[in-house]
């Protein structure tokens, strides 16, 4: 009898793609931006923009009244950041730790007064308490999420947060404050040693421990440049305390510095397709939006919708001036043409006049405007930031395995040790039956 042949449809085939993914790393990083959109995560990510928001603008705030003539810490601080950037890509061989961690903290510093500086250390730790809790929480609906396929309420995930709020925060601070006291350790000294004739030799004679703290300092830079990411995360995959996040990034960073950028530069191009795409179809559905509104309704209608606005009231009391001075001509002597073109000027200006004194009520549907269009800002901030943290979890849950061996399942729940993964209470052992005691087990024919 000839055996029967498989079918087309019923054949397996040979090598399948999960056949060849399965055992590999960075596809499952793949399914960060699936991750960043479930509600419950871009609600926390949501709320938490506001917050820090709210946060940067207050710090701006205190640290101009304390200081004139600047735009305040925390923009002049994104803006030396940024700096750095654009200057690392268009010369990737400057290296930047020195300047991202000691030089521009020194100058905002030095250019704000005592006040404004104490404003800034207040309001920059209660950001980073929020970023922290925020990202906790993220953190923790995600890896339950990917790793078991656990659906985390919010309540859940920002109750777990906030019972490890000191250990996210300490995790982010704790290696700051190490390189601060790295750099003011070695300020102090050179004050000391170097300023003094004859202890000055002395202070030559030490640099060379000088170089080793530095170093130390260097080492603590380089592992939060790298290992920043992990902190947060380790903190919710394994519920334990800043010492041991802080003690796993570090150890990743050296243990795996090839794979780590390798995922990271992997979840950086998957981000930024992300956040390109979203911002696009926002801004397209403004545009539409504020188009569509707007065409057939008066001039003062359309700009209420529209992002430009009605202008400033220096540009109103521009155009007041132009008024004056157009009425103030003398038309009496001129020819017709003349006259018209000056009735023609007059009337455009106060066109433009009501145009950009609307008064009240469109003022009004112009400021509900712009409301909605920061509403919009915020969402996609959101978006970027449930992003972040959720990337940063499926960067540690596969940096682990890579460096432990630990599988990307193997996560802290309820009825777990903290820190370990252990179950609660006692295993009991097997119990082995003595000699001559009868065996128990049921036979098969049974």
């Amino acid at each position: 009898m000839e055996p029967e042949r498989s079918t087309a449809s019923t054949a397996r085939p040979l090598v399948l793609l999960s056949d060849i993914t399965d055992g590999l790393v960075w596809p499952r990083l793949l399914r960060a931006g699936a991750l960043a959109f479930n509600p419950t995560r871009l609600g926390l990510a949501f709320f938490a923009v506001l917050l820090l928001h709210g946060l940067t603008s207050l710090g701006d705030y205190f640290t101009t009244l304390f200081t004139s003539d600047s735009a305040g810490a925390f923009t002049d601080c994104a803006r030396a950041y940024g700096e750095v950037i654009e200057t690392t890509i268009e010369d990737p061989s400057r290296t930047p730790l020195v300047a991202a961690f000691y030089e521009i903290p020194i100058r905002l510093f030095g250019e704000y007064s005592v006040l404004s500086n104490i404003a800034f250390v207040v309001f920059g730790l209660l950001w980073l308490v929020v970023f922290a809790i925020a990202g906790v929480a993220i953190c923790r609906s995600a890896c339950a999420q990917y790793s078991q396929g656990v659906t985390t309420t919010w309540p859940e995930a920002l109750g777990f947060s906030l019972k490890h709020a000191v250990a996210g925060v300490a995790s982010l601070t704790v290696p700051m404050a190490s390189i601060a006291g790295i750099a003011l350790l070695l300020s102090v000294s050179g004050m000391v040693l170097l300023s003094i004739p004859g202890l000055n030799v002395l202070g030559g004679l030490l640099f060379g421990l000088g170089l080793v703290f530095a170093f130390l300092g260097v080492l603590a830079m380089v592992g939060l440049l790298l290992g920043w990411p992990l902190l947060l995360p380790a903190v919710a995959c394994e519920a334990t305390d800043a010492a041991d996040s802080i003690q796993r990034a570090y150890s990743y960073v050296l243990g795996r510095p090839l794979r780590l950028v390798l995922y990271s530069a992997i979840l950086v191009v998957q981000g930024i397709v992300l956040i390109a795409i979203v911002t696009l179809i926002a801004g397209s559905t403004l545009d539409f939006a504020s188009s569509a509104a707007g065409q057939w309704t008066t001039d003062r209608g359309e700009r209420s919708v529209s992002p430009s606005g009605f202008g400033s009231w220096r540009e109103l009391d521009e155009i007041k001036a132009d008024i004056e001075r157009v009425e103030a001509i003398n038309t009496e002597s001129m020819d017709d043409e003349s006259r018209q073109r000056v009735k023609d000027e007059l009337a455009d200006l106060r066109r433009e006049r009501r145009i950009a004194d609307p008064g009240m009520t469109y003022e009004a549907a112009h400021g509900l405007f712009e409301t909605w269009v920061r509403i919009l800002r915020w969402l996609v901030s959101a978006i970027g930031l449930s992003f972040l943290f959720c990337a940063s979890t499926l960067l540690y849950l596969g940096i682990r395995r890579i460096h432990d061996g630990q599988d990307e399942s193997e996560v802290w729940f309820p009825g777990m040790i903290e820190g370990s993964l252990a179950p609660i209470g006692p295993i009991a052992p097997e119990r082995v039956p003595d000699a001559d005691e009868p065996d128990q087990t049921p036979s098969s024919e049974s």
